[in-house]
């Protein structure tokens, strides 16, 4: 996985089968598993789990082998801190209260000059 992966925003959004991959990968690290292994554990189609495991090995989020898919311990590490940031700042915007200005009658409140 290269370095410049953990400067950018992590492309992968929680609720996507791509997160749902990654995560799959990072809880099974140094296994290895086929797409249809992936599509039975994470109950969808073997196309799209094939799709979606090439697409992350392209992003150098996976590796591929002869035997399967998989992601090595190191990248595991790196991986399970991104999808932890990720889940905290999902949970920061679920939790956090809605800005005032965004309440209706906002603009009342304003002082008229």
């Amino acid at each position: 996985m290269n370095s410049h992966r953990n400067d950018g925003p992590f492309p992968v959004k929680p609720g996507t089968d791509e997160y749902a991959v990654i995560s799959f990968f990072v809880r099974n690290r140094g296994e290895k598993f086929t797409s249809l292994e992936v599509a039975s554990v994470l109950d969808i189609s073997e196309k799209r789990a094939s799709g979606v495991s090439d697409r992350l090995v392209e992003r150098e989020f996976l590796n591929r082998a002869k035997e399967g898919y998989y992601v090595d311990s190191k990248q595991a590490k790196t991986l399970q801190h991104r999808l932890m940031s990720v889940d905290s700042a999902e949970i920061l915007h679920n939790t956090a209260p809605d800005d005032i200005y965004t309440e209706e009658g906002w603009k009342d409140e304003l002082d008229s000059r």
